[in-house]
This record gives structure tokens, sequence and C-alpha cells, in this order.
């Protein structure tokens, strides 16, 4: 089946944090619960907003992950994300660390995870999840989550079409509980209410809040609370699929449906999109260069794209398009720092999984030793086949070697995807009468992961997730 271009609906909402059909978003409401396997239901507390506070800042290594996006057509397709970006956990000096997952569909919220270090057993916190209430304007959040300094970020859009915020919860290092929060206006400009991701720098130091087509900038203080920049406006002539930061903080790649500023009529391929970060502050501007690879995939939804550990390459999911057909691929490309500019190396077919010739590849994670990628390679056709793809990554010429191929279950919306030292975490969003999923597979010093060990399941569609360790 061939990729066809995107067209800006109003359903067709590029939710880049959580993959949601339209039957999801006409489904999700009201106080479900997740339920780990084997475990009994337990009661949905709805978020009461304590005292506003900013707590005590821990001393906390990070993880984030590829964050999702969706559409109600074709939701396969974060960074962030898409996620939104991906990335690796500080080692923890405790052994503490918690997975943090934003609730989607019309009941935004966060559910939070204590994981077992030695087993990768999840038990939900104390109080979670938080559930934030039914939302009017259930396109503008999407279940984006983002971690660091020990605190915990979630985007929500609030009822009766208000703009949305940002929340930013202090959490308790000894048992991830999610504490009093703060609250800001999350940038959004221009009536662009749909906040499709939050993204972080490998630095800690900003939080970029994605829209559809803006990007609002934040600087994160010591105590957790936000600081906004101003906003990137315009990027996209329809939406922004991924926002990708360099681990160097120089270069920020932004993917583009057609091509932008928004209000340009052509008809030209999606692109990357550059953008400028001020050394300083860290906000984020509009330069109007755009990397010019007609391969970049045009498919509304969730879209991977990551930097290496060195900022040196980086992987997109593109596609190869004949007459006839379509194929997925993953390209590896070299970045020039100076010059601004990538240069693809080579490209890899995708794996078959069920009755799909071709996975797309949704969300991007490198291991912390910058020797493995981990790509969640997910369709919505058919059955939904989906698998873990695990790819051995040569430092010195970028390129990729399959290593592994690890089905999981057919069904879900891919949400997002979360590397640490010792597990993957794959977040899948619910689909029809299928329930959400959070799958946890070990792996070890060869890359390699085993079968599930753990699984978590969800009534609620949920959106990207994040890691904090302490």
């Amino acid at each position: 089946m061939r990729h066809m271009r995107s067209r800006r609906c109003v359903f067709s909402v590029s939710l880049f944090a959580v993959s949601i059909s339209l039957e999801i978003l006409l489904s999700a409401c009201g106080g479900s619960t997740g339920v780990a396997s084997n475990a009994p239901v337990p009661t949905a507390p709805t978020a009461t907003p304590p005292a506003a506070g900013s707590g005590t800042t821990p001393n906390s290594g990070t993880g984030t992950g590829s964050g999702g996006s969706g559409s109600s057509g074709t939701p396969s397709g974060g960074s962030g994300g898409s996620g939104g970006s991906s990335g690796t956990p500080t080692p923890s000096s405790s052994g503490s660390r918690y997975l943090y997952v934003g609730i989607a569909g019309n009941q935004g919220g966060v559910d939070g995870f204590k994981v077992d270090p030695a087993t990768g057993t999840m038990t939900e916190v104390p109080g979670a999840p938080l559930l934030f209430g039914t939302a009017q304007d259930a396109f503008s959040q999407a279940g984006p989550v983002a971690a660091v300094k020990g605190f915990v970020y979630v985007g929500f859009g609030p009822p009766n079409l208000a703009a949305p915020v940002i929340r930013s919860y202090a959490i308790d290092p000894a048992t991830g509980q999610l504490g009093n929060f703060t609250q800001v206006d999350a940038g959004a400009q221009d009536g662009d209410e749909q906040l499709h991701a939050l993204v972080t720098d490998s630095s800690q130091h900003n939080l970029y809040a994605v829209y559809q087509n803006n990007i609002a900038s934040f600087q994160i203080n010591s105590d957790g609370s936000l600081v906004f920049l101003g906003s990137a406006t315009n990027l996209a002539t329809a939406f922004i699929q991924a926002l990708t930061i360099s681990p160097t903080g120089q270069l920020a790649f932004v993917m583009v449906d057609n091509c932008p500023p928004k209000g340009n009529n052509c008809t030209g391929p999606p692109d990357f999109l550059l953008l400028d970060r001020d050394p300083n502050s860290g906000a984020l501007s509009n330069t109007g260069k755009m990397m010019h690879q007609n391969n970049v995939s045009d498919v509304t939804g969730l879209i991977g794209t990551a930097f290496d550990n060195t900022g040196k390459y980086f992987v997109a999911w593109t596609v190869n398009n004949t007459s006839t057909s379509s194929t997925s691929q993953i390209t590896v490309y070299s970045v020039d720092q100076t010059q601004q500019s990538l240069t693809p190396l080579k490209s890899y077919n995708t794996v078959n999984q069920g009755t799909v010739t071709s996975l797309p590849p949704v969300a991007f994670a490198f291991d912390d030793t910058n020797s493995f990628l981990y790509a969640l390679e997910s369709s919505a056709e058919n059955e939904q086949p989906e698998a873990l793809v695990v790819y051995s990554f040569d430092q010195k010429s970028g390129a990729l070697s399959q290593l592994q191929v690890q089905p999981l279950p057919s069904g879900h919306f891919p949400g997002g995807m979360v590397v640490d030292s010792s597990f993957v975490y794959v977040i899948n969003s619910s689909a029809g009468s299928t329930p959400s999923a959070i799958y946890v597979l070990p792996h070890d010093a060869t890359g390699k992961v085993t079968a599930p060990v753990f699984t978590q399941n969800d009534s609620q569609p949920l959106g990207s997730g994040a890691e904090l360790q302490f």
C-alpha cells in the first residue's frame, strides 16, 4: 500500500504523543485504571489540584523515550516521538526507578509505576493514576509527558476549549508519588492548541511543547518551574511530525509535512526543517533551511527520528516508493554540525510481520553505550502487527546490522518507547476492544532482548512515557 500524502482535516490530528483512532476518541472517558497482569483493579482517584509548590529537587537521573502520534486513519507513523525524543536514563544511585505514562483520549492524566530493577515488575505509585477530567477539546491533549530533575511534566488541554497547560509534578524519590504541582500556560499561539508532545534536551535545560504548526520553548529551573521563552511559529504547511534535539545542543530538526511555512501553497514532499537553538537560553527559532531529503515518510502519525548519543548520526523513518509499492526503511544520515546539513549514508528495509510486508519504524532509541539501536516497528494495517527490532550500531561508520526481531502482540496503536540500562519499555495504546499495554523487555550486554517479563494492561488510551531514576 502506498503512503498517501497527508491532508489536513479535523480528524487527521497527528497527536504526536499517542496513537489515537476515531474509535478511541469517541470511547475513552470515565475513570478506568491501569491493571497489572494478575493484579486486582485499583480505584482511580480524580486529581484535585493541591496547593502549588515546587518541592525539593532530588538528585535524579532521567530517561525519555520516543513518543508517538496518530490519526483517525493511519496512526502508524516520535519522535516522539515521537514521541517524542529518545534517550536513556543516567545511572541510578539508590536503585529506585519510576516510569510515567500520559493518559490520553478524552480523559487526560498521568500514571506512574515503580519498576523493580531486578525483575522488571511494575507497581503503581501511591495515588496513581491521576485523572484530570474529561476535556471538551479532545484533540488539544494527547497524553504528552516528560521527566527531568526529579519532576514530571504533563501536557493537558482543559475543558471548554481553554488554552493548553503544562503541569509540573514534584516526585517523591522514596515512593515515586506525584506530589504538588505548579501549572503554566503551555504557550499555544494563533489558535494552534493541539499539544502533541513535550520534548527535553539532553542537558535538561529546556522543555519544548510541540503543537500542530508551532513549538513553544521553556527554560527548566532547578526547582522544576518553567519560564516561557517564546515560540517558533508557522513551521509546517499542515503539521509537525517530529522534533529531535541533538545531544550536542547545537542542532534541532523538525519533520514537517509538505513545505513550510504554513500558508505556503506548494506540493513539495515532507522534509526535515532545521531549527536554530539559542546557545544561552535554548529557545528554538525557525531558520527556514530545509535538508532536501525527498524520501521522508509522509504518513500522518508517529514518525521515528533520533540522534545517536554523539550527535554525529541521525536516523529516520523513510520510504522507498515505486510505481507499484511502498517500502518502509530506516535511513542513517551523517550530521555536519558546521554546515548544519544531513547526508544520507544508507537505508535499511524494515521487517515483515504477520500479513504486513514492511513495518513502519515509529520510534527509535539508542542504548546508553551507543552500541545498539532499538526500533519499534508497528503497522496500523490488517491485524496491526508489531515488533521490537534490535540493530547493532557501528559508531565509526554509522552502519546498522539487524541482531534480533522480537514480535509483540498485535492489535494496538503505538504510544512510545523508553530504554534504560536494564529494560526496554514499549507503550501501546488501546485499539477497539484491545486494551492498552506496557511491555517490559529485559536487554543484556549484547543488546538482545527477551520476551516481555511483565505486562501492564490499561483500559485508558496511553500516550508517551518518561523515566526517572534516583
